[in-house]
């Protein structure tokens, strides 16, 4: 790919703000009133029209009044399943809000793996905390080879796929800090390599001479708000994980102590916090928390990395079209 001032983009349109407008537009709450308002407005809309049959037009008018009553009624119909397949839909993507509630205060991060038949049960915070961790602990084989599955589809060179595997290598035998000071370095390296053309520093903005190193992501992580929203959202849990990678994951920390105690007290893991040594994620919870981000990070890059071959691809068919025409 040419040099290109821009950042690193997978679409020639700019909405790096969706993480925010999401953020806004999902809001349980509101989601619930979106549907309610949405159907009762479509009901009203598509009430079946009346057509007056007392002035003498006799069974013609009759038959149109059925006719236009029973398509308006079809219409209504549809538009109450389209309605019904949206709101289904985004049951699916956000998941059982009740249950990741629960889920959300005991610091674990929702996964394909997570055990939510231990959501069900009515225990306190620290007593799922500790159910969780028992989960992945007594079913680490099988979650290993669930990773493994996942990590062996995404495109994606090899050494990005062999220190996925060595951070879950890490992970079972106990070296919980290595996996998270395994896998940020990674992220960084891959992104280089794939979206920023082995540069090691962001595009500058206006006003710059030369852009911030790209340690925090920042081109990479504004160019996932280009992406269609289904490769965002559609992985599992991906709302939840979008969310907690845009807030959190490379969130500033600096010498604020309320930040540091911010990180301190959140399970799932900062780069910032842990590359400086300014907190150590030393735990079970900890590691586990980062392979779950890791997994959806490879995720975003190899579905990024798709449409930017793509594009590249439908730039060299313009071009080699414009040639032979003589343009």
């Amino acid at each position: 790919m040419a040099d290109d001032p821009k950042k690193p983009s997978p679409s020639k349109q700019d909405y790096a703000a969706l993480g925010k407008r999401i953020s806004e537009a999902y809001k349980p709450v509101e989601i619930g009133q979106a549907y309610t308002e949405m159907a009762k407005r479509l009901t009203e809309k598509f009430k079946p029209i009346q057509i007056r049959t007392d002035f003498g037009m006799g069974d013609a008018v009759k038959r149109i009044s059925e006719s236009l009553s029973s398509y308006t009624r079809n219409i209504t119909a549809g538009w109450q399943q389209a309605l019904s397949g949206f709101q289904t839909m985004m049951q699916n993507v956000l998941g059982d809000l009740e249950k990741l509630g629960r889920l959300e205060p005991t610091g674990w991060l929702p996964h394909s793996s997570t055990p939510v038949h231990l959501l069900e049960v009515d225990t306190s915070v620290d007593e799922l905390k500790a159910s969780v961790e028992q989960h992945y602990d007594e079913n680490w084989p099988e979650i290993k080879a669930q990773f493994v599955e996942r990590i062996g589809k995404y495109d994606l060179d090899d050494e990005a796929k062999e220190t996925f595997l060595e951070a879950l290598s890490a992970h079972e035998t106990g070296h919980y800090r290595s996996v998270v000071r395994l896998l940020f370095p990674e992220f960084e390296r891959v992104a280089c390599k794939e979206f920023y053309q082995g540069k090691l520093y962001e595009p500058p903005t206006e006003g710059e001479t030369q852009g911030k190193q790209i340690t925090s992501l920042t081109g990479f992580r504004d160019s996932i708000g280009e992406l269609p929203l289904g490769d965002v959202i559609g992985f599992d849990y991906g709302y939840h994980l979008y969310k907690k990678l845009d807030s959190h994951l490379y969130s500033s920390v600096g010498s604020s102590k309320s930040r540091i105690r911010r990180c301190q007290n959140d399970p799932v893991p900062n780069r910032n916090a842990s590359l400086h040594g300014i907190v150590s994620y030393k735990s079970f919870q900890n590691s586990m928390n980062m392979l779950i981000m890791a997994d959806y990070i490879y995720h975003l890059f190899s579905v990024m990395k798709a449409y930017l071959i793509e594009e590249e691809s439908d730039n060299a068919e313009t071009q080699t079209t414009q040639q032979t025409e003589g343009i």
